[in-house]
């Protein structure tokens, strides 16, 4: 999949001389990584895609500011720390401004500007608000909200048979929305009878392939099913006639008819089956709740297992990122 910068960001109503210059650069540096890695893995069209609305959309808002930049080489820290307070104005979350300065440092690096931004609380008229919360405080699995996923699931199969597969993926392996629509079931499914675990390498989160065990009967039981609908051992359980962004509002408009989502009836999303599967993996090998569902009084070396073990899981290379699924606690020896 390829982005028209060129078109694209004509939407933008940025000067010419500014437009070419980001054009310029995204065309030579947006699928590369922000950071090194020891694989040579580009990031993903979802990733590239993100980084360029949110750069363009952060330069008109300089604009709006009355910053009416004329080059990329412009940009100091003053224009910085006007967007972060006019974001921080808007009621924008924590994480959400340090995603879009992550993006400008990504940028300011392509045009030789490395180390010129700082974090978010250097610029933000309320530092401590710039915390983020990197622990869940709220139980988002579907079972925290009372939901049924196996019923819901089947529900949905009444509708779309795809999607409901799809669903079924994110709850039995612990697969993000997009990596349940890139998975090739015929070839995870001879992978899995092969070697007990499926490589999950499309549509993860910043190209970062990841394995994941199998290691409950339901897993093989899904992955057959799913395999069986593919129209082929190398296709993904997307219909032939859908590209992928039509299939992406496909499956946002029969998951929401459901009632699948935060302000929806079930007050869950697709994400939620994700919470689910990694507090599963976290139970089983602690043989406690998470911290977030309520769970307390983990022995200590059990609970680094589990925590590593999820963030394995879960595609993360931070072992404090787990906290996001399963909560904060100390760990402590049981009485």
């Amino acid at each position: 999949m390829h982005l028209d910068y060129r078109r694209e960001i004509l939407r933008y109503g940025l000067p010419a001389r500014l437009s070419g210059e980001l054009v310029q650069l995204f065309e030579g540096k947006n699928g590369l990584p922000a950071r090194r890695r020891r694989t040579a893995t580009g990031v993903s069209y979802r990733t590239a895609y993100r980084r360029f609305v949110n750069l363009c959309a952060a330069f008109r808002d300089l604009h709006a500011l009355g910053y009416r930049l004329q080059s990329v080489g412009n940009l100091r820290e003053e224009h910085v720390r006007s967007l972060v307070r006019h974001w921080e104005g808007k009621g924008e979350a924590a994480g959400t401004i340090g995603n879009k300065l992550s993006y400008l440092r990504a940028l300011c690096a392509w045009a030789g500007k490395r180390g010129m931004i700082k974090e978010a609380a250097a610029y933000a008229a309320d530092p401590r608000a710039m915390k983020r919360v990197l622990a869940a405080r709220e139980d988002k699995s579907w079972e925290g909200a009372g939901v049924d996923p196996l019923e819901v699931i089947g529900a949905v199969a009444r509708m779309d048979r795809a999607v409901a597969l799809q669903l079924e993926l994110q709850w039995a392996f612990g697969l993000r929305v997009e990596e349940s629509f890139l998975l090739r079931p015929g070839h995870a499914l001879a992978e899995a009878l092969g070697r007990y675990a499926i490589r999950v390498e499309h549509g993860t989160k910043g190209g970062r392939p990841r394995d994941v065990g199998l290691d409950e009967v339901v897993q093989l039981e899904v992955l057959s099913r799913a395999a069986r609908h593919a129209a082929s051992p190398s296709s993904t359980l997307i219909p032939r006639r859908y590209t992928l962004a039509r299939w992406r509002n496909r499956y946002y408009y029969v998951v929401r008819r459901f009632g699948l989502a935060r302000r929806g009836g079930l007050k869950v999303t697709s994400h939620g089956l994700r919470h689910q599967y990694l507090q599963r993996k976290f139970e089983e090998i602690t043989g406690r709740p998470a911290p977030v569902k309520g769970g307390s009084g983990h022995d200590p070396a059990l609970y680094e297992l589990a925590m590593r073990i999820v963030v394995e899981r879960a595609g993360h290379s931070d072992k404090y990122k787990a906290g996001a699924y399963l909560g904060a606690a100390r760990a402590q020896s049981p009485r």
